[in-house]
């Protein structure tokens, strides 16, 4: 397959493989949006044995290389028409969170990636943890019982973040970016459905106390009475051992469950215990062995979708201090 990169402002680098493959044809790179730099993911490429074709324009490059797959790595608040293009272009898309920062470009993807009939996915990272795959796979199992209440927390340290993450229309929100992880796990762990969400957010010691939101915390109500909690913050202190401190506790009918510190602790009738975290798996690996049509993809394109406009509306809760019920 042919691939190309679109764009270096998030976790695109997690698709380039540690050692060079010889099935993997990285054939060319370009940014995704106004004043981006690849030169660092250009550097990445060529340590490990790939030489691509560097372009200015993306869209030159989408219709001179042809490629099969796009991996969408822009200004997190740009990706969809990046991402419109890349279908436009008949490829297979994997694309940084969040797919769209809007519900009208959500929409208008839908309708494009229905007609392109191409593989479309998202880096939805923790679907490759070996503790939170531990976790899910427990839940499937019956280990909590039925699933009553989540709670989910994303915290990162603030350290240097780049200038475009201090606007809204280049950054897109502090929801969509870091918390949309946590909805993907209330998504994924509770096998649930989402009916409401009310949240708040503080961009109090932002650089520019605008954006980004600094902290912010969304409630979601579900179905069959189901709820989840999710906070959010750029606040990890610089001690701490890690640059995310990321958790989720699920509550169940005959049992508790937790992942933190990348461990999973279970109670329930048999006691307390430590299992074994899963092998961490690739998830550009899985991504292509989706699109050459060997299987699904760990994160659908449907969960794409949903998990999205989750995110999206939890971030219109947050702007307008209003309950926000997903069936309007």
């Amino acid at each position: 397959m042919k691939i190309v990169i679109i764009g270096a402002s998030g976790h695109g680098g997690l698709c380039v493989p540690k050692t060079m493959c010889e099935d993997l044809n990285f054939v060319a790179i370009a940014p995704g949006s106004k004043g981006e730099n690849v030169d660092g993911m250009v550097r990445t490429l060529h340590m490990k044995g790939y030489t691509p074709a560097i372009y200015s324009d993306y869209r030159e490059m989408l219709r001179k290389e042809k490629p099969d797959v796009a991996i969408v790595d822009n200004f997190y608040g740009e990706h969809a028409p990046v991402i419109l293009d890349a279908f436009g272009a008949g490829c297979h898309v994997l694309a940084e969170k969040p797919v769209a920062a809007t519900m009208e470009q959500l929409e208008q993807l839908r309708e494009a990636w229905d007609k392109a009939g191409t593989a479309f996915s998202t880096m939805f990272t923790y679907r490759y943890n070996g503790a939170f795959y531990r976790a899910w796979n427990l839940i499937q199992e019956g280990a909590v019982g039925k699933v009553r209440l989540l709670n989910a927390q994303k915290s990162y340290k603030y350290g240097t973040r780049p200038d475009f993450m201090t606007r809204r229309e280049t950054y897109g929100g502090t929801i969509p970016w870091v918390g949309i992880h946590g909805v993907d796990w209330i998504l994924w762990m509770s096998g649930g459905r989402f009916e409401s969400v009310t949240a708040v957010q503080s961009a109090a010691q932002a650089p520019n106390g605008i954006s980004p939101e600094t902290t912010a915390l969304a409630q979601f109500r579900m179905n069959d009475e189901m709820m989840a909690s999710l906070t959010i913050d750029y606040l990890n202190p610089a001690a701490a051992q890690g640059h995310g401190d990321d958790r989720i506790r699920v509550v169940g009918t005959k049992g508790v469950l937790e992942v933190r510190d990348n461990r999973v602790t279970l109670i329930n009738g048999d006691g307390v215990q430590h299992p074994e975290n899963l092998p961490d798996e690739d998830m550009f690996a899985d991504f292509l062995r989706h699109a050459a049509g060997k299987g699904p993809c760990r994160i659908s394109g449907e969960e794409v979708f949903t998990v999205t406009r989750a995110a999206l509306l939890a971030q219109s809760a947050a702007d307008s201090g209003e309950i926000i019920c997903f069936d309007r």
